[in-house]
């Protein structure tokens, strides 16, 4: 909730009446954003909440909601999320999402929740989103990313997804927790 807003905390559903204390609004430090990851702000927004829907409502809805996300800003001129933010689909942006509902999927699984959670104690924010998956392209108009990519549905945007999640599993956080 600190990252993102203060309603991000309604994803806790039942438990909602437990994050009241929590709630505030998305906060800056003294020296600009309380939280970045190789000095961007939005990438640990996009972490934060994809692993807040994952842990709340499971991995489809937030692997759904970051591509939505990604596919509104191919077609925008400005982000309709947050000002400054780059338009076009980034796939360094997705790469953010899904290492957070991938790290929330971890987190809630019995038998892999107690090693994720103590790995988690002392992660590095660059470890959460490797330098490779910084490097994505970032950017592409709808049209572009219709060209290279096809859609959704499409294997060459399965493959590119499938190289993200590799790397993710490789990682420090996400390698056999």
């Amino acid at each position: 909730m600190l990252l993102v807003d203060e309603r991000a905390g309604d994803l806790a559903g039942s438990a909602r009446a437990d994050t009241a204390s929590c709630r505030s609004r998305a906060q800056l430090g003294s020296h600009g954003p309380i939280a970045t990851i190789r000095g961007r702000s939005d990438w640990p927004m996009h972490w934060a909440l994809s692993a807040a829907l994952a842990a709340g409502t499971g991995s489809h809805l937030a692997e759904a909601m970051g591509e939505w996300k990604e596919l509104a800003d191919s077609l925008a001129k400005q982000s309709e999320f947050a000002i400054g933010d780059p338009t076009g689909f980034s796939f360094a942006d997705l790469a953010a999402d899904r290492s957070g509902y991938q790290v929330a999927q971890a987190a809630v699984r019995p038998e892999t929740a107690m090693a994720l959670a103590n790995r988690l104690r002392s992660v590095t924010s660059e470890a959460l989103l490797p330098t490779d998956l910084t490097n994505r392209e970032d950017g592409i108009s709808n049209a572009e990313f219709v060209r290279r990519y096809g859609g959704l549905a499409d294997p060459r945007f399965h493959a590119h997804v499938a190289q993200i999640d590799a790397t993710l599993r490789e990682g420090e956080v996400l390698r056999n927790p």
